[in-house]
């Protein structure tokens, strides 16, 4: 997993390399990481760099939905 100050270089096939890291080999993360990396993917759309925006609105969904379910977790 890259560190927070790597991803917000990442450009969109490394981004979505690390997402899917995180969704098929469950590794651990820090809430901020994750933070780092729906960051960077905002940042890529803005700079129209998506190439198929399906497959981008899937992992973001993904990336927000492990992120909520940190934030529960570390609030119960």
């Amino acid at each position: 997993m890259s560190s927070e100050s790597d991803i917000h270089h990442l450009n969109y096939a490394a981004w979505k390399l690390e997402v899917l890291k995180i969704t098929r080999y469950r590794i651990s993360l820090k809430t901020e990481v994750v933070q780092a990396l729906i960051e960077r993917g905002n940042e890529l759309k803005r700079e129209g760099r998506i190439r198929d925006y399906d497959d981008w609105s899937h992992l973001m969904w993904v990336l927000k939905n492990k992120y909520r379910e940190m934030t529960a977790d570390a609030s119960s």
